[in-house]
């Protein structure tokens, strides 16, 4: 019992302490010039990128949020002018249902060529993902931290309340072709293949918990739990994953024989009015083999809350015997469906539309996505690029960010608020990629034919 606990609460927390080094990359992911970043929402934007080659030399982003736990009043000046400030922690009592949620990654080296009618690349990252599903959970953990209220007996029925984190690495290659040109239509595809190696997994679920509590004592009438846990170690796990895309594109002129970046369409980039992609991400899994254990937790039984005694925590660690075995088990990557809108007012002004949801069941062993709605304007050209990405975190909570880009550096908070002003910040976050890009095909340098179509007979 003392594993499944420590399993089930220690990813929300972790959440606590880090709401403020954390981000997802809302202000940069449906950029026309990141490519090495723009393949992770959706492969299919390799092809017919406005970068025609890129280089990632570094990259990070970390994100986290919850609406369980907050910093009150809380504004980065303050951590300026007052060196010894100290940042309080506020519980919401809100009822509804309540979660958190974190993912990080480290970019390595990645590559994007975006030529003729296809796009292409290889990458390597590293990635972390941690969600919960706390419910009546968070509830308790308030009573338990809170003192002097009287309290009649409040009810706990609750099924599938869980928590897991994950970590691993992946190494994999791009591949997008266009699928149909015709008149004013671009449709192209996209997949990545990858190759994981697994590092860490805890994972933690109540199928069942039923009692109440009140001022004196917790009573658990019945309680079904499971839970599976490795010991972290690099390779401790192997598995493998897909991303496949597809995206629509309405374009400013007849595409019939065009070709990106290519001296074959005389080096003419074709604009879109508008586009719609569709992905279906981190379809996947990773089998951890080594030092793996699983096991279960069943039992019922009643424990006093006394406010100046702690023995109610060693009586809930011994609530019941729950040896775990060693033997390996499969977690499921953060499987997600990802629907997103571009329209480009032909100005250097966009505004993208992007909804996330998630695939992955509650009772399923691994990690979550988040589902999310970001609407992000934002002005871009070539070497200049800036965003206001408002996202709304399982679709109700906002947070308004900032991503900015100078040619092939680009960086970005998810929620700039606690900058500006005292607000209560339940989740923010941070990230940047460094880039080598090449915007223009060498050989476009020459001076190209004055022609206005791409002719279907000459070498590129």
């Amino acid at each position: 019992m003392r594993r499944f606990i420590h399993i089930l609460l220690l990813p929300v927390a972790n959440f606590l302490p880090a709401l403020l080094e954390a981000q997802e990359k809302w202000g940069s992911a449906n950029s026309n010039y990141l490519s090495t970043a723009s393949i992770f929402l959706n492969p299919s934007s390799s092809v017919d990128s406005k970068t025609y080659m890129q280089l990632n030399l570094a990259g990070a982003n970390a994100y986290a949020m919850n609406n369980v736990a907050y910093l009150r009043n809380f504004w980065i000046y303050d951590l300026k002018r007052n060196s010894a400030y100290t940042p309080t922690i506020g519980l919401n009592l809100q009822k509804l249902p309540k979660f958190a949620y974190a993912n990080a990654s480290v970019d390595g080296p990645a590559f994007v060529i975006s030529k003729r009618n296809y796009g292409a690349g290889l990458f390597v990252r590293a990635r972390g993902v941690a969600d919960a599903r706390v419910g009546s959970l968070a509830t308790l953990g308030s009573y338990l931290v809170q003192e002097g209220t009287n309290r009649s007996d409040t009810y706990l029925n609750f099924k599938n309340t869980r928590a897991s984190e994950m970590s691993w690495m992946e190494y994999g290659g791009n591949f997008g072709l266009m699928l149909k040109r015709e008149r004013n239509t671009l449709i192209s595809g996209g997949i990545n293949l990858r190759y994981i190696t697994g590092v860490n997994m805890m994972y933690g679920r109540f199928s069942e918990l039923n009692g109440y509590y009140n001022n004196t004592m917790i009573h658990i009438q019945d309680m079904e739990a499971v839970y599976k846990y490795n010991t972290a170690a690099f390779n401790s796990g192997r598995g493998a994953a897909t991303d496949i895309g597809f995206t629509y594109k309405k374009m400013t002129e007849p595409v019939n024989n065009y070709y990106a970046n290519s001296t074959r369409c005389n080096c003419r980039q074709i604009d879109y009015v508008y586009k719609l992609g569709v992905t279906l991400r981190d379809i996947g899994y990773i089998r951890f083999d080594k030092n793996a254990y699983a096991g279960t937790s069943s039992g019922s039984g009643n424990f006093y809350t006394d406010r100046n005694d702690t023995s109610y925590v060693s009586a809930i660690q011994s609530f019941t015997n729950s040896p775990s075995s060693a033997r390996p088990f499969v977690a499921s990557l953060p499987a997600s469906a990802v629907v997103q809108f571009d329209y480009n007012f032909l100005n250097g002004i966009y505004l993208n539309v992007t909804a996330v949801k998630n695939l992955v069941p509650n009772s399923v062993t691994g990690v979550r996505a988040n589902d999310v709605l970001a609407i992000s304007p934002r002005f871009e050209v070539q070497n200049f690029e800036v965003s206001m990405p408002l996202t709304l975190q399982k679709y109700i909570y906002p947070q308004l960010g900032l991503a900015m880009r100078y040619r092939g550096f680009a960086w970005g908070v998810d929620n700039m608020l606690p900058f500006v002003m005292s607000k209560n910040t339940y989740g923010a976050g941070v990230y940047f990629n460094w880039t080598i890009s090449l915007f223009k095909n060498p050989a476009c340098s020459k001076k190209p034919k004055r022609v206005d179509f791409c002719p279907t007979k000459t070498k590129g």
